[in-house]
């Protein structure tokens, strides 16, 4: 069934998305409609540095404030990994995905 698009339920025109992408010119009105989704730029240093922040306050008498800051710092690198999940999995569906030559339809064949 994943050859079949799922809005004209037709086969003969349904290619990989990542195949027809890489053919189109970059001048193509789909070539930016139609890329792959960009990966999470995240730099992680910057929750170490925060969280190395919170320990330099703790050595220094600030337990309270140093342990707030270490777990701001741990919270904001959780969340970053979030995105960074997040965008991969987007671009696993992207690179699983079909198009439809057809009907001009994108579809992920696993969600049918």
């Amino acid at each position: 069934m994943d050859g079949v698009c799922p809005l004209c339920k037709r086969e003969d025109q349904v290619l990989s998305l990542a195949g027809y992408w890489g053919g189109l010119p970059p001048s193509s009105e789909n070539y930016p409609k139609l890329r792959q989704p960009d990966g999470a730029t995240i730099n992680y240093l910057y929750a170490v540095g925060v969280a190395i922040v919170g320990v330099l306050l703790m050595v220094a008498g600030g337990w309270v404030l140093g342990l707030l800051v270490i777990l701001a710092g741990a919270g904001w690198g959780f969340v970053m990994n979030r995105q960074v999940t997040a965008a991969e999995h987007k671009r696993t569906i992207w690179q699983r995905s079909k198009w439809c030559g057809r009907c001009a339809h994108v579809f992920d064949p696993k969600a049918f």
